[in-house]
């Protein structure tokens, strides 16, 4: 069985019984000698009243970072600094592997970087291309000269006139100037 705040009637329970001896928080608190920073989920410099943190314990040892961090901390010039630029660097190409381009000038990064000469290309023209012809899929006529893709499209569009040896379909219509016949008797 168990004694709660229901079944409590009398004096409050003492730090020796496993109490706080009060019957209020604040009290409470003051019996058991905690002090203002019980109450406080963090600090920050406004709680700190000593000597500067130590490295080992996650400060400087110092009263001021600019002053004393270079030495202590061995912090370099950049530490210091919110970016950093060309001026900054000093050294060797930065490797593919740490994200540079082992290269001091475009055209070597590109090649670095494998791409090929298309690579500052906005465009593409007929000097540019190397392979068979484009197919008609792709967009193209999947034929290398004008005579092989007007034959492949079925156009004269070259000739002047068209022959019987030109023609290759059905018999012209009377509308279209002709017989609508296939033979001569």
């Amino acid at each position: 069985s168990f004694v709660n705040d229901d079944d409590w009637y009398g004096e409050d329970l003492t730090l020796v019984n496993g109490g706080t001896d009060a019957s209020n928080v604040g009290d409470a608190r003051y019996n058991l000698n905690l002090g203002r920073l019980a109450t406080l989920d963090y600090v920050d410099n406004l709680d700190w009243n000593g000597v500067p943190l130590s490295v080992d314990s996650g400060g400087s040892g110092e009263t001021s970072g600019d002053q004393y961090g270079d030495t202590v901390l061995q912090l370099g010039l950049l530490a210091y600094k919110s970016f950093i630029n060309d001026n900054d660097w000093l050294g060797e190409d930065l490797s593919l592997v740490n994200g540079g381009t082992e290269a001091s000038n475009a055209g070597d990064a590109r090649y670095n970087l494998g791409l090929g000469r298309l690579a500052t290309r906005d465009y593409v023209n007929t000097l540019d291309w190397n392979g068979p012809p484009l197919s008609i899929d792709d967009g193209g006529t999947g034929q290398t000269n004008w005579e092989d893709i007007l034959m492949y499209f079925g156009l004269l569009a070259s000739e002047s006139w068209v022959n019987d040896d030109d023609w290759n379909g059905k018999d012209l219509s009377l509308v279209n100037g002709e017989t609508d016949a296939s033979n001569a008797g």
